[in-house]
């Protein structure tokens, strides 16, 4: 029973660590797009800091509709370079 624990506790550990990794992957991957740096800002803000693009609206001084266009404009930017990243059929992924 206790090596049963152990081993679950280190695939907690596994787990953990692989998932700052991907964070810190994907922030890198936003940082690189070729688009405004407003991209960054909203992506960032959206997926790191979990924030409504409501507040980004408000805290970047834009509409609501701005703010939700250039998130549009953004995804599309992130998902033309990393789409095939993130795809759930592994068959697909490329590397980018």
């Amino acid at each position: 029973m206790v090596g049963k624990v152990v081993d679950y506790q280190e695939r907690c550990k596994r787990l953990a660590a692989d998932k700052i990794e991907l964070k810190h992957t994907i922030i890198e991957q936003i940082r690189s797009l070729s688009g405004e740096e407003m991209y960054y800002n909203i992506l960032y803000g959206r997926y790191v800091e979990n924030k409504s693009l409501n507040r980004l609206a408000v805290e970047n001084e834009y509409s609501y509709r701005r703010i939700k266009g250039l998130h549009k404009k953004a995804i599309e930017d992130f998902e033309k370079t990393y789409g095939t990243l993130y795809l759930d059929n592994p068959k697909e992924r490329k590397k980018a």
